[in-house]
């Protein structure tokens, strides 16, 4: 269920609204070129990030969905399998799956069956 969500295939290209205490923005994930290696899927790709009027950032990077989660250049996206409430940690962030049917409205339509991922700053210590 979890590569559903971060599907890693060559020329795929995704975009996600994003919002934060410092603004709201969107990033848009366009993967490059995507291979199963060791029974793992590997994928290398390029990242558009554009926040709050600032200007558009792009880097590329890589990403493998194992059966212990989705990763982005060594960072846990989320872990595998999914589940409601399951939650882990990347400082200074306490992230936790809030729902699977979560609904998106935007520009291009209105989506359901969405994953959405909520977090904590600092624990939830931070103001």
């Amino acid at each position: 269920m979890g590569a559903d969500y971060y599907p890693l295939i060559a020329g795929r290209r995704l975009t996600y609204r994003a919002r934060a205490a410092d603004g709201s923005g969107k990033i848009t994930v366009r993967t490059l070129k995507a291979a199963d290696q060791h029974g793992e899927r590997a994928a290398v790709g390029e990242r558009t990030v554009e926040w709050s009027g600032q200007p558009a950032s792009t880097r590329p990077f890589q990403a493998f969905c194992t059966p212990k989660g989705v990763t982005i250049d060594g960072q846990l996206e989320f872990p595998l399998p999914l589940e409601i409430g399951k939650s882990w940690v990347q400082y200074p962030r306490e992230y936790r799956i809030e729902a699977f049917d979560a609904v998106a409205e935007t520009p291009a339509g209105r989506f359901t069956g969405c994953l959405k991922i909520v977090y904590l700053v600092g624990g939830g210590d931070a103001g």
